[in-house]
């Protein structure tokens, strides 16, 4: 984290929309009354990934830009992306695996060469010019002192050590944050 960041850390003791517990650094996220839905977007992606859940996973990522990842990656559905995503995570941890808490290492809104790459992605994909009903983006580094165990309980290790880092976009579209 950046000097001076102000370090939030929310669960589902404190607030039921995080599924798992998750810090970061809260000035360069949204916040309402105490709610911080971007937040939410990432605990609820963590937590499709790592249940296979195809149904959260679709609820959190923009819909025209997941039919366009399950094309690329040839499946057929988001349950099949999610467990192929899940697969290949597995495979890098060595073997079945739980996130158990997210640290959400960076947020980058000046990303310009990877926005630009995800916004003609966007416009390519659907009958509109998405990237101009954006109004936000932000690139995010989940890693660090992220952690996981294994399915059967045992241990607690980094993400950092045994995986690159998750990058996700979070976007503003028509006014509702998405995944990219």
């Amino acid at each position: 984290m950046s000097y001076g960041a102000t370090i939030t850390s929310l669960n589902s003791t404190y607030d039921p929309n995080v599924k798992i517990p998750t810090e970061f650094d809260n000035r360069f996220f949204a916040e309402s009354d105490g709610k911080f839905p971007e937040i939410y977007l990432v605990s609820d992606y963590i937590y499709a990934l790592n249940n296979s859940d195809g149904e959260l996973m679709s609820e959190t990522v923009y819909k025209p830009y997941l039919d366009y990842q399950i094309k690329e990656a040839g499946v057929e559905s988001a349950d099949e992306y999610v467990k192929a995503s899940h697969d290949t995570l597995a495979q890098s941890l060595g073997g079945e695996f739980e996130i158990n808490y997210i640290y959400i290492d960076s947020c980058d809104e000046n990303a310009d060469s990877d926005f630009t790459r995800m916004d003609e992605i966007l416009d390519s994909i659907g009958d509109e010019k998405i990237s101009e009903k954006v109004t936000s983006r932000k690139k995010i580094t989940i890693g660090g002192y992220t952690t996981y165990q294994m399915a059967d309980g045992s241990g607690e290790f980094s993400l950092a050590e045994h995986s690159d880092p998750i990058l996700l976009y979070i976007y503003q579209i028509d006014g509702e944050y998405y995944l990219i």
